[in-house]
């Protein structure tokens, strides 16, 4: 056998190797998305659960403070479930930053509902914000 019947002998064993090898590569690149498609749907779906929880609660907290004539913390309440209302639609609308629209909107609503609740006394009563 020649140097070059060697050389190209080499070279065909180790294409056939390394076909092998990417098309493993591949099957497993594929399995990986399709693990990270379900953890994306299953995450965003009980994302979308919890606000829409706290959506009830935010609308239920506003109608009981205008039932009472508090304006204040009825526009706090407003303003929390208009927020829970966004960061619902991100989980289930593809738009631009909506991971981050997500987040400030969440944060916007518990701070929101946070400040309401330190401005009742245990009894219902507003005190001083």
């Amino acid at each position: 056998m020649s140097k070059e019947e060697i050389a190209r002998a080499v070279q065909l064993a180790v294409q056939d190797e390394i076909t092998k090898y990417s098309y493993k590569i591949g099957s497993y690149t594929i399995k990986a998305l399709e693990v990270k498609e379900t953890f994306e749907k299953t995450t965003n779906g009980l994302l979308a659960f919890e606000c829409g929880s706290s959506l009830g609660k935010t609308a239920y907290s506003a109608a009981a403070d205008f039932s009472k004539g508090d304006k204040l913390c009825t526009g706090l309440c407003l303003v929390a479930t208009v927020c829970e209302g966004v960061a619902f639609t991100t989980r289930f609308v593809q738009i631009p930053y909506g991971q981050k629209i997500y987040i400030f909107a969440k944060s916007t609503s518990v701070g929101l509902m946070k400040f309401r609740n330190l401005c009742r006394a245990s009894d219902g009563t507003i005190v001083g914000c």
